[in-house]
């Protein structure tokens, strides 16, 4: 019989408790360059990130982002708190990249983390021509 109780009471409870809504509503990578042939190297690329936060996700919130290369570097991760309005978040990543002679695709992935959330958006590719 208590087994029966709780088999009744327990699904009840989930649905009295209102689900929370994702705290991260979209991701999106540009970069400020696509292509690049010249002798003035190294060249300096920049991803930019646009990280859109959810209005109505609870009082605060909490998530986590780093950037991956193409050739396989990683930066730190970031930890970043937002309150309950929704907003956007902007982060940047700057690459210097090639010498004379040398010829790279390259482009980056953001990777965003927030509770079960896992988010990543990789930019366009960047061709690097250095002569």
């Amino acid at each position: 019989m208590r087994n029966l109780a709780l088999a009744l009471v327990v699904p009840a409870l989930a649905a009295a408790i209102p689900a929370q809504a994702d705290l991260i509503s979209g991701v999106h990578v540009a970069v400020n360059r696509h292509e690049y042939r010249g002798t003035a190297c190294p060249v300096e690329v920049i991803f930019t990130a646009s990280v859109n936060i959810a209005p109505g996700h609870g009082p605060a919130g909490v998530f986590n982002y780093h950037w991956e290369r193409s050739d396989g570097a990683k930066t730190a991760q970031q930890v970043i708190r937002v309150g309950p309005a929704g907003q956007t978040k902007v982060f940047r990543d700057r690459w210097l990249i090639g010498r004379p002679g040398t010829v790279h695709d390259i482009n980056q992935t953001i990777f965003v983390n927030s509770g079960n959330e896992h988010i990543q958006e990789t930019s366009a590719t960047v061709h690097i021509d250095c002569r």
